[in-house]
C-alpha cells in the first residue's frame, strides 16, 4: 500500500462515527470516549505518524515510540511517557490506526502513564492481550476512569505492580470487559472518591479480591457490581460513611449467592444525607446468604429475591433464617422471615448472617404399626380412558399487596403473553428494562395461578403514548420483574423525579391544582392515604401529591444542576437526539452548562431501553458520563 493510500485511510479512520452500544443499567450510548477530566494536551503528546511499509506503521505517543503491524494487529509501545487518550495511536477520532484492528499490545520498556489516564485503553473491542503492563509506572495517576472500559475481549492483565496511591477516580475502570478473576488486593484506594460502575457488566467476572480496599473517602458506588458473574462478595471492610449513592450496586448479579455487608453504615438512609440503599437491588435471583451489621438498615425497595420452594434438588421453606450472630456464633432456632418481612423488620438489632431456611429431610416421623395385609381382589377390566381436560387457571383475590385494579410497573425486561403458561410463540409485546421514570405501567384486571403453580397478572397496558398502549395479556408476578407502582408506606420526605415535575392538589382525587413542583425538589410528607387502588402523600400544608414511584422517590435524591463538558456536544430538538437544533449550536469542551432536567430516550418505545439526556436551554444533549462531569448538584 502506498504512503498516499495509507494516509487516506488514516483520514477515513478519523472521520468514522464510532461505537453505538446500549449499556445495561445506565443505558449510555457511546459515540466517542474522551478523557473524563480536562487536561491540556501539548504538542509533545501529539501522535506522530510515518508509514514504513504496507503493513507497518510507526509513530510516537507522548515520548514513547510505537510500531503497529497491521498484518497481526500487534502494537508495540516503547519506553517513555505516554500521552493522554486523545493522542493515542488508536484514538477514535485522532488516531493514526484503526482501533478495531488492534489485537495485541506489547509494552516493551518502562513507561509512565499520564496523570489523567481516563479511557487510556478504552473501547479496543478486539484487544485480547495487553502484555508488559507490569512495566507501567502509575504512581502519578489520579484518574483511572474507564481505563479498560469496553475492552470486550480482554480477559486478563498483570495488575500486580500497579501503584494507585494517588488515584481519586476508578469509575468504569473494568466495565464491559471480559476479566474472569481480578486480584486487586494491592490496590491503595485511600484517596478514591468514585467507584461508580467500576465492575459494571462484567459477565465473566466470577471473583474479585478487594481485601485491601479503603473506601473511607468514596462518595459513589453507583452500579459498582451491576451485572457481574461474581458468586461471593466479602465487603465487611468497606467504610460507607461518605457514600451518597449505592443505586443498583448489585443489580443483575444473578450468580451472587453470598454477600457480607456487615461493615456497611446505612443508618443515614432516611435522613437528608440519604445513603441511597433504597435501590441497592439485591434481586439477582440466587442470593441465599446475607450478613449484615448493626448499622445496616434495609427497606422494601431493596428487593431481596423471592425464595424458591426447590432449587437444585434442595427444598426451602421460602423464608430467611437468622443462623449466626455478628461474631459468627451459631444461633439455635433463630427467627425466620419472608423476604418482605426481613426488608421491613431488619433494623440492626440482630446483626449477623441470614440464610435460606431448608426443609430438613432428616426429621424423623413416628412410625405407624403395620396393617395386616388383605387378600388381593380380582382385577376388573380397565375402563377406556377419557381425554384429559385442559388444566384451568386458579383466580386469586390478591398476591402480596397487589389485587384487582392495582397498578404495577416493570422492573426488568418483561414480555406480555397471550396465555398464563408462557411460550415464546405467545409473546404479544416486549418491554425493555428502562430507568425508573420511564418504566412501563399496567393495570391489573385479574390475578391467576396457572397449571404449573406460577402466579400471573392479567393486565392492560396503560402507557398512553406508547406503541403498546391498550394491549392486554399476562405478565409475570415475580417481584424481581414487576412491583406495585404506588408507595404503600409513609416516608418523611420524597424527591420529585418525574422529568416534567408534579402538581399538588386540594383533594386526594388530584383535583384543584395548588402548586407545581419541579424535578429535584424535596418535599416533606405528613401522611399517606389511599384513593381507590392508588395512594397519595399529604404534604405538610395539607395538599395532596401522587405517590407514584415513577414520579417521586423516597428521601432526598440528587440531580445535576451544572455540568462541565469533557467533549464537544451537539444540541438536539428531542431526547432521541435525532434532529439538531442548528449545525452551529455546539457545546464546546470545557464549557459549564446549566441543566434544566433529566430525560431519557425512547420514552414511548417499549421495546428499546433509554439513555440519559440532559435538557438545557434550547434543547437536549447527551447525558453520558464520559462526555461531561457533574460539578454542582441540586
Amino acid at each position: 500500500m502506498s504512503l498516499v493510500s495509507r494516509l487516506k485511510l488514516v483520514k477515513t479512520y478519523k472521520q468514522i462515527a464510532i461505537i453505538s452500544v446500549s449499556t445495561i443499567a445506565l443505558g449510555a450510548t457511546l459515540s466517542t470516549i474522551p478523557a473524563k477530566a480536562d487536561v491540556n494536551t501539548n504538542a509533545a503528546q501529539t501522535s506522530k505518524l510515518k508509514a514504513t511499509s504496507d503493513n507497518i506503521t510507526t509513530g510516537t505517543w507522548g515520548t514513547s515510540a510505537w510500531t503497529f503491524d497491521d498484518s497481526t494487529g500487534t502494537l508495540d509501545i516503547g519506553p517513555g511517557t505516554l500521552g493522554t487518550r486523545d493522542s493515542a495511536p488508536f484514538d477514535f477520532t485522532n488516531g493514526d490506526i484503526d482501533y478495531n484492528s488492534v489485537k495485541t499490545i506489547n509494552i516493551t520498556g518502562s513507561v509512565t502513564l499520564p496523570q489523567d489516564s481516563s479511557g487510556l485503553f478504552t473501547g479496543l473491542g478486539n484487544l485480547t492481550a495487553l502484555n508488559g503492563f507490569d512495566k507501567a509506572d502509575t504512581s502519578n495517576v489520579t484518574n483511572f476512569h474507564g481505563l479498560f472500559y469496553y475492552d470486550s475481549k480482554l480477559d486478563s492483565v498483570d495488575l500486580s505492580h500497579m501503584n494507585t496511591s494517588n488515584a481519586t477516580d476508578m469509575s468504569y475502570m473494568f466495565a464491559f470487559s471480559l476479566f474472569r478473576n481480578l486480584d486487586l488486593s494491592k490496590f491503595n484506594t485511600s484517596k478514591v472518591t468514585s467507584m461508580d460502575s467500576m465492575f459494571l457488566h462484567t459477565p465473566n467476572l466470577v471473583s474479585v479480591n478487594l481485601s485491601s480496599f479503603d473506601t473511607a473517602n468514596v462518595e459513589s458506588m453507583l452500579h459498582m457490581f451491576n451485572s457481574s458473574a461474581i458468586k461471593s462478595l466479602n465487603l465487611k471492610n468497606f467504610n460507607t460513611s461518605k457514600v451518597t449513592t449505592m443505586d443498583g450496586m448489585f443489580q443483575g448479579d444473578s450468580s451472587l449467592t453470598n454477600l457480607d455487608i456487615s461493615g456497611f453504615d446505612t443508618s443515614q438512609a432516611t435522613t437528608d444525607s440519604m445513603l441511597d440503599t433504597a435501590s441497592f437491588d439485591l434481586s439477582g435471583g440466587s442470593l441465599s446468604s446475607l450478613k449484615m451489621g448493626p448499622k445496616t438498615k434495609l427497606n422494601a425497595d431493596m428487593r431481596l429475591p423471592d425464595i424458591p420452594y426447590i432449587l437444585d434438588g434442595i427444598k426451602y421453606t421460602q423464608n430467611w433464617q437468622y443462623v449466626k450472630n455478628s461474631s459468627d456464633a451459631p444461633i439455635s432456632n433463630g427467627n425466620t422471615y419472608t423476604s418482605q418481612a426481613l426488608m421491613a423488620d431488619y433494623d440492626g438489632s440482630n446483626p449477623g448472617t441470614y440464610v435460606w431456611e431448608k426443609i430438613n429431610k432428616d426429621d424423623p416421623t413416628t412410625p405407624t404399626n403395620p396393617t395386616t395385609p388383605t387378600n388381593p381382589t380380582t382385577p376388573t377390566n380397565p375402563t377406556t380412558p377419557t381425554d384429559p381436560t385442559t388444566p384451568k387457571d386458579t383466580e386469586l383475590d390478591h398476591y402480596g399487596s397487589v389485587s384487582k385494579g392495582s397498578v404495577v410497573y416493570g422492573l426488568n425486561h418483561i414480555y406480555l403473553y397471550k396465555s398464563s403458561v408462557f411460550k415464546t410463540t405467545d409473546r404479544v409485546a416486549s418491554y425493555s428494562k428502562k430507568s425508573r421514570i420511564a418504566r412501563p405501567m399496567f393495570t391489573v384486571t385479574s390475578i391467576v395461578k396457572n397449571s404449573n403453580g406460577k402466579v400471573r397478572y392479567v393486565v392492560k397496558d396503560v402507557n398512553h403514548n406508547s406503541n403498546t398502549a391498550g394491549q392486554t395479556g399476562y405478565i409475570t408476578a415475580n417481584a424481581n420483574y414487576s412491583a406495585p407502582v404506588y408507595y404503600q408506606g409513609n416516608h418523611d420526605k420524597v424527591t420529585v423525579i418525574g422529568s416534567t415535575g408534579i402538581n399538588s392538589y386540594n383533594d386526594k382525587s388530584l383535583s384543584g391544582k395548588v402548586k407545581h413542583y419541579r424535578q429535584g425538589q424535596v418535599l416533606s410528607i405528613k401522611d399517606i392515604v389511599t384513593h381507590n387502588k392508588t395512594t397519595r402523600f399529604i404534604l405538610k400544608d395539607g395538599t395532596y401529591i401522587t405517590a407514584n414511584k415513577k414520579l417521586v422517590k423516597m428521601g432526598k435524591q440528587k440531580f445535576a444542576k451544572t455540568i462541565k463538558t469533557t467533549a464537544k456536544l451537539n444540541v438536539y430538538k428531542d431526547s432521541n437526539l435525532t434532529t439538531r437544533v442548528s449545525s452551529k449550536r455546539v457545546i464546546k469542551k470545557g464549557d459549564k452548562v446549566s441543566v434544566k432536567g433529566l430525560y431519557y430516550s425512547n420514552e414511548n418505545n417499549s421495546s428499546k431501553s433509554g439513555t440519559k439526556r440532559y435538557l438545557i436551554d434550547g434543547g437536549y444533549i447527551s447525558g453520558n458520563k464520559l462526555y461531561s462531569k457533574v460539578i454542582r448538584l441540586k
